[in-house]
This record gives C-alpha cells, sequence and structure tokens, in this order.
C-alpha cells in the first residue's frame, strides 16, 4: 500500500478490473442460458473449487478470492435479469471504490 492510502488512479483500476470480469461473467452466461444468479452461483463454486484444488500462491488465490467476493455481494442482491445485473455491478463498484479510497495509514511516528 502506498504510504499513504490509495489514490482515485489505483482505486479505478480495480473499478476496471471488476467491470471486466462482470463483463465477461455476463457473456458467458447468455453463452450458457443462465440467469445471473445461476451464472454467479457457478463462478462462485468455481472459484471455491480452483482454490481448494490447485498450488497457486497468494497472490492468485487473492485475486480469486477478491472476485469471489465481488461475484458474492453481487449475488446477495438476487439479480432477475442481466439488465439488473449491470445496474447492480455498477453499484456496487462505485461502493468498492469508495472503500478503497477511505483506506488511510494513520500517521505513525517512525524513529530511525
Amino acid at each position: 500500500m502506498p504510504p499513504s492510502g490509495y489514490n482515485t488512479t489505483q482505486s479505478n483500476l480495480i473499478s476496471k478490473f471488476l467491470k471486466s470480469i462482470s463483463k465477461s461473467l455476463e457473456y458467458e452466461g447468455k453463452k450458457f442460458d443462465l440467469s445471473p444468479s445461476e451464472a454467479l452461483e457457478r463462478e462462485i463454486q468455481n472459484i471455491n473449487l480452483i482454490v481448494n484444488a490447485s498450488n497457486y500462491s497468494e497472490f492468485p488465490n487473492t485475486v480469486l478470492l477478491l472476485t469471489k467476493i465481488f461475484y458474492t455481494r453481487i449475488l446477495n442482491y438476487n439479480p432477475i435479469n442481466y439488465n439488473e445485473f449491470r445496474t447492480i455491478t455498477t453499484q456496487i463498484i462505485l461502493e468498492i471504490e469508495n472503500e478503497v479510497l477511505s483506506i488511510h495509514v494513520p500517521k505513525i511516528n517512525i524513529k530511525y
């Protein structure tokens, strides 16, 4: 983490990633004729299987965990169609942007 917390540029990069994976999930869900909730449940199950069966280091596992948390937040709203899915996704991404920007390191006195 940067010394003073995260900035808008960094928060926007996380948002871009989340937007990208949500678009991919929508594409895949439509391709397999799944509702948004079904697609989300399927991806969350796949992430659990991958994490439990893999020997990935903490970096890939952390990306998978980020994806799982994001998908779970969307699923909690139980979107009934992909228009609602996109609306909910946009709302959640804005919330996450604000959460990331709210991270600040308290000023500490370090003596060298």
